[in-house]
């Protein structure tokens, strides 16, 4: 994985190619001596041999030359570059190298845009909640499909697989991240019959936490006059960090392979999001009595409907020729 979140702010370094410095020889006044007493020597015309030496053509072109002192910068970047806030400079020929591969400023802006959107469309990350729940892993599978759909549409094959791994590699920095969180948090496994099947971790809440919470029970102890115990050291809260591996796997192969352009592939794999969740959603303490839980997948279901949407708007940006 080559993507870090925190340093996509900060400028990244142009590898430029040095510039050719002149090599400066000083003369060899006694070599020239003993050069032009062997030309007198072979008693040589000299009128002849300046006719011999103009005679010759140049190896070297004026369009040779034109170029000559001039700074050549060949730019190479890595694949953070797609996600950066600024673009640094171009090469000479006004071209990128990314990834080994050459983009133009054209190519690159477009991958910029839809790169964007793929990542803004992903509710989890730097920003926003480090802690990835099921229904991320489907918006990160479903940002791979819109790119990859992008890439195939707009991009030469060897673009589209700089693109696509781009933004593999970003959504594998979303989860390192969330692993490095919870390696360097207060966090524990829970034990917690049919919840800790698919959320098994709880934060531990600090003194001050637990202090403002026993604060608030004493408070609506004396408005009720109910006692409320007060919570101790070590109290837990369950964190909606999804822990199933088989349900993680699922889900994000179900959304990486559907294809976002074809209305049915959609729709069959919402519904099948639908039925691996169910049992999920459940553990956590939802049920349909009062149609909260279909209300919940439905929910789930447009908001990756409304991100496809988006993301097809991405795939079309500058499709639109206004010149015919």
């Amino acid at each position: 994985m080559a993507i870090d979140l925190f340093s996509l702010n900060k400028p990244e370094a142009t590898l430029v190619r040095p510039q050719t410095q002149p090599i400066m020889r000083r003369l060899n006044t006694d070599k020239i001596k003993e050069n032009w007493e062997q030309l007198k020597a072979e008693s040589k015309d000299l009128v002849l041999i300046s006719k011999e030496a103009g005679s010759y053509e140049s190896s070297v072109s004026l369009d040779d030359l034109k170029h000559v002192g001039k700074l050549e910068r060949t730019c190479e970047y890595s694949l953070d570059l797609f996600f950066r806030d600024t673009v640094p400079k171009a090469s000479t020929d006004g071209n990128y190298k990314i990834g080994g591969v050459i983009f133009s400023r054209d190519e690159l802006e477009q991958c910029r845009v839809m790169l964007k959107a793929a990542t803004d469309s992903i509710g989890c990350g730097i920003g926003k909640n480090a802690n990835i729940d099921y229904k991320h892993y489907a918006e990160m599978g479903i940002a791979e499909s819109g790119v990859r759909a992008f890439a195939d549409k707009r991009l030469t094959k060897e673009q589209a697989a700089v693109v696509n791994r781009a933004m593999q590699e970003y959504n594998e920095a979303l989860i390192d991240l969330e692993r490095q969180t919870l390696e360097n948090g207060n966090y524990v496994k829970t034990e917690y019959e049919g919840l800790s099947e698919y959320y098994g971790i709880a934060r531990v809440l600090s003194d001050g936490e637990i202090e403002a919470i026993n604060e608030l029970r004493a408070k609506i102890s004396r408005l009720t006059g109910k006692y409320y115990e007060p919570k101790v050291q070590g109290m837990t809260a369950g964190v909606q960090s999804a822990t199933n591996e088989a349900l993680k796997n699922n889900i994000t192969e179900l959304f990486t392979n559907v294809d976002v352009t074809d209305a049915r592939s959609v729709n069959a794999a919402v519904e099948r999001y639908k039925e691996l969740m169910r049992p999920a959603y459940i553990a956590y303490g939802m049920n349909d009595t009062h149609g909260s839980l279909t209300r919940v997948l439905n929910q789930d279901a447009a908001n990756f409907k409304a991100q496809i949407s988006g993301l097809l708007a991405a795939v079309n940006y500058k499709a639109t020729d206004y010149r015919a």
